[in-house]
């Protein structure tokens, strides 16, 4: 959680929430390497990719 603080610039609860899950971890990195935008990549995931696993009851697996 510490690391993708320092080293994305992310938000202390975006990152609790980011690192709780190892493949959504895994996933957010590999946006960030796709776009290049940490804060972007976090936005996303906190938001739009979050809000469709819970309401299609899935995870990121």
């Amino acid at each position: 959680q510490k690391r993708f603080i320092e080293q994305y610039q992310i938000r202390e609860y975006d990152a609790e929430v980011i690192t709780s899950d190892k493949a959504l971890s895994q996933y957010y990195e590999d946006v960030v390497r796709q776009t290049g935008n940490p804060r972007l990549a976090a936005n996303w995931i906190m938001g739009e990719v979050l809000r469709v696993l819970k309401e299609r009851d899935m995870t990121i697996q």
